[in-house]
């Protein structure tokens, strides 16, 4: 990456923390918009687009009923 070597690995540390914290926030308030995720987060939308994604990939997250809808969290 540009800003060093290490970019990988402290990305995905930084994920990883995003990850529980976005999980954690959608467990509380499964109503949360990506507009408001990324405020609490503090990062851009597209970055939880990109979470959300990760998270929906790895079966830990499901979005029922599209933008009107809400996050269901899935444990195992």
């Amino acid at each position: 990456g540009v800003n060093g070597v290490n970019n990988g690995v402290n990305h995905l540390d930084e994920d990883k923390d995003l990850l529980e914290r976005l999980l954690t926030i959608v467990a509380n308030d499964p109503k949360s918009t990506q507009a408001k995720l990324a405020e609490d987060l503090g990062v851009s939308k597209r970055t939880v687009q990109r979470l959300t994604d990760t998270l929906k990939e790895q079966g830990k997250l499901e979005r029922i009923d599209g933008t009107r809808g809400y996050w269901k969290v899935k444990n195992g």
